[in-house]
């Protein structure tokens, strides 16, 4: 019977307790790991979406700041239309500035 435990392998991280530390160990590893690829990949990535899809207007400064603002459509009044709740001027872009713009200047800014 000796033999027979001699001959045995005995595996270092089957022993009691040892095996959740280790999946433990390379959990939090792998969740370091896709933290930093994604905090590498998330500058590269949003470089690349500014230079594919440039925001439509125009850049001006105003002081210290920079204000985004795009204007359409021609006459008087201007319209100014404001994005609300931290949204951005680009959500009216797509339906509303284009129908105002039709009959008069329309501009939106963030």
């Amino acid at each position: 019977m000796n033999n027979q435990n001699q001959n045995r392998k005995i595996n270092p991280f089957k022993s009691k307790g040892q095996g959740c530390l280790v999946w433990l160990v390379r959990i939090v590893a792998s969740i370091i790991v896709l933290a930093l690829v994604g905090a590498v990949y998330e500058p590269i990535a949003e470089a690349a979406d500014v230079k594919a899809y440039p925001p439509p207007g125009q850049l001006v400064d105003v002081g210290d700041h920079r204000l985004h603002i795009n204007c359409t459509g021609t006459g008087s009044p201007t319209v100014v239309i404001e994005a609300g709740l931290g949204d951005w001027s680009i959500s009216w872009a797509g339906y509303v500035q284009p129908e105002v713009a039709k009959t008069t200047r329309v501009c939106t800014y963030d």
